[in-house]
């Protein structure tokens, strides 16, 4: 089934913020999202930390990879080919703030 919208969030580092910038795509007032964290080096804490959000919204994946060059920008075409349906693609960096209705804005443009 396609999603409305793919969000992609990337992460490096210890990224302890990005709890935040992924409450607030869950927040969003369109819901049928998929939600995919690209963690680029994030140490195994982070990693897992992330994955047990991930067991309580059926909407997150997560993708583990090894740090790359500059932000993980290497690993998000791959994901996106290979492993998202939503008609748009929207992209929330780990320590950005969305509003609630920001997909569906998103939409009408």
């Amino acid at each position: 089934m396609v999603a409305r919208a793919t969000v992609i969030i990337p992460t490096f580092g210890q990224a302890e913020f990005a709890l935040w910038s992924i409450k607030s795509v869950q927040s969003q007032t369109v819901k049928d999202i998929e939600i995919c964290i690209i963690c680029d080096g994030s140490p195994e804490n982070m990693v897992d930390y992330f994955k047990a959000m991930a067991q309580d919204d059926s909407r997150i994946k997560i993708f583990a990879f090894p740090k790359g060059p500059r932000h993980g920008e290497i690993y998000r075409d791959a994901v996106i080919k290979q492993n998202t349906q939503g008609r748009i693609i929207c992209y929330c960096a780990h320590d950005d703030l969305w509003y609630p209705d920001h997909i569906e804005k998103l939409e009408k443009i």
